[in-house]
């Protein structure tokens, strides 16, 4: 799959509600798992830590998938402008105008 084609799938689902509300969910239920474990459960609380870094981790892929395909976009726009530029207006294929 092309960058442009992936960040447009990111993008939509960064900013699909379903999504959103199931990553806040998970979010959640990982907050009050942590809140509810002893404090001298070290293991549980650090598996809550790393799992909350996880999610975190979905979430920056996505938006660097979004940032990637914007940059490829983008250049591609500045080649073509850059190619359309080097193309002589009104000449013929010599460069030499047109009669």
């Amino acid at each position: 799959m092309d960058k442009i084609t992936k960040g447009n799938k990111a993008k939509r689902l960064l900013e699909d509600g379903v999504f959103r509300d199931a990553m806040d969910s998970v979010e959640t239920a990982i907050m009050n798992k942590w809140r509810s474990l002893p404090v001298a459960d070290l293991d549980g609380q650090h598996q809550c830590k790393v799992s909350l870094m996880l999610l975190g981790n979905v979430e920056a892929n996505l938006r660097q998938f979004v940032e990637d395909g914007m940059i490829e976009e983008f250049q591609l726009e500045q080649d073509e402008r850059s190619y359309l530029g080097d193309i002589p207006h009104g000449r013929g294929p010599n460069g030499k105008p047109k009669h």
